[in-house]
């Protein structure tokens, strides 16, 4: 159970995970050892994170909530590997190095950590979501569920290994059930991640610098090829802004061309 005393605050979507077994086979799917720095979002009274620091090398902890501040210092009381940081994780992270991840989040931050999550240097993460959320992500091109976040995460991730949580894991208990996934980033440097990667971009800058890096040429060349996309309904559009069928379209065109003039 919680620390005497401690009350959730539902404002920061807290639930936390209370099942010791569950938590051990949580840390048990990150493969860790003493050469890993883990990242842990939402370290919570510290049950996971005093799990994680026996295992691992080095562990940063991010915790929003300041009020939880003496349960989680009392939690990993002696734990020297362990940098505690108070804030909010999805600024926190961008500046952040390392090459694990195990977080029981909170589930408010699913979507946007995912779309950080792409553009950051990691090996793993083992990371607990909403099993909606998660279907979501999974879902395949002909499931009506199928999005550009399904595509976003497919196109950078494989869920190696993955762990149903029941509700009654969590206090206080959340209106959902949960799952584990374990995901391993992919090494893909296909047009489609390139542009992901540049989602804030206007498209027209955004493909051409992603052909710049695919095909190693100049901005020059890649103009060249710009001007032949016939792109001029989408190009001042954000990559953010494409639909699934836009940036589809999109990335056959500029395969094509490549494919013509090889």
């Amino acid at each position: 159970m919680l620390p005497k005393g401690l009350k959730p605050k539902p404002e920061l979507d807290q639930s936390f995970m209370v099942d010791e077994d569950v938590l051990d086979q949580i840390v048990s799917m990150a493969d860790l050892t003493r050469k890993d720095t883990v990242l842990e979002i939402g370290a919570g009274t510290g049950l996971l994170t005093k799990k994680l620091a026996r295992k691992a090398g080095r562990v940063i902890a991010i915790e929003i909530d300041r009020d939880l501040k003496p349960h989680l210092e009392k939690s990993i009381k002696g734990a020297k590997n362990v940098r505690l940081v108070y804030g909010n994780a999805l600024s926190l992270i961008r500046g952040m190095r390392f090459n694990k991840i195990v977080s029981n989040i909170p589930y408010m931050i699913s979507e946007p950590l995912i779309r950080i999550l792409v553009r950051k240097d990691f090996e793993l993460a083992v990371i607990t979501f909403p099993k909606a959320f998660a279907s979501r992500l999974l879902a395949d091109e002909k499931d009506r569920r199928y999005s550009k976040l399904s595509m976003t995460f497919q196109s950078f991730f494989i869920v190696e290994e993955a762990l149903d949580i029941q509700r009654e894991t969590f206090h206080p208990q959340p209106k959902v059930n949960s799952i584990a996934l374990k995901l391993m980033k992919k090494d893909d440097d296909s047009l489609t991640c390139l542009l992901l990667r540049r989602e804030k971009m206007k498209v027209k800058n955004a493909i051409r610098e992603a052909i710049c890096e695919k095909e190693n040429i100049t901005k020059k060349e890649a103009r060249k090829t710009l001007n032949t996309l016939k792109i001029s309904n989408i190009k001042d559009k954000k990559v953010s802004e494409l639909s699934v069928s836009e940036l589809k379209r999109l990335v056959e065109k500029a395969a094509g061309f490549r494919k013509v003039n090889k």
